[in-house]
């Protein structure tokens, strides 16, 4: 019967809590990986992952860009009056006039690391966002238990965990690695 130890990560890539969320988003492109297990010293204290991010990011208010105000309000396009002056339009919608990336979706505000978006990555920390409850498998489960254990969970990967001490990561790809080369899992 495969188990766990036969296919996970043995070489994974941790980061700490009080790392910048720049960092941890560099961590994780440059590893090539979407997730990573947060540990405190040698405690694992919860796991950072890609969609952690990008919520994170989807959740924080946009940063207006650098913009020349008119200095008169004639200097305002027709459009621009009229959605000023409309009874009926929110006092805001003036404003989206003025910001400059009002709307940009979340990918195209990451895609530029000198945005001011980008800023609040380095002002706050991966314990801030990190998810506390982690997943783990022991190393000497079967590849079939932990994969429906990670079907169950609706995580992609999962900590290997052994007398209290991280000692692999399984993820999804691992799994399906082993379904290729081994056949069914056991």
């Amino acid at each position: 019967m495969l188990r766990v130890r036969d296919v996970m990560t043995l070489d994974v890539v941790t980061v700490s809590p009080d790392l910048t969320l720049r960092e941890a988003a560099e961590t994780l492109a440059t590893s090539g990986v979407t997730g990573l297990p947060v540990l405190a010293g040698h405690e694992v204290v919860g796991v950072v992952s890609a969609s952690d991010l990008a919520m994170f990011a989807a959740d924080a208010p946009g940063s207006p860009t650098e913009r020349d105000f008119p200095s008169e309000p004639d200097g305002l396009s027709e459009e621009e009056e009229r959605a000023a002056d409309a009874p009926d339009e929110p006092t805001a919608a003036y404003f989206l006039a003025y910001w400059a990336d009002a709307g940009v979706d979340v990918v195209e505000r990451l895609a530029s690391p000198d945005a001011p978006e980008w800023n609040v990555f380095d002002d706050h920390t991966v314990e801030e966002i990190m998810t506390r409850k982690v997943s783990s498998v022991g190393p000497d489960d079967s590849i079939r238990d932990a994969a429906r254990y990670m079907l169950r969970m609706g995580v992609h990967r999962v900590l290997v965990m052994e007398d209290g001490s991280l000692v692999g990561l399984l993820s999804t790809t691992d799994v399906v690695k082993a379904v290729a080369q081994y056949g069914v899992a056991g």
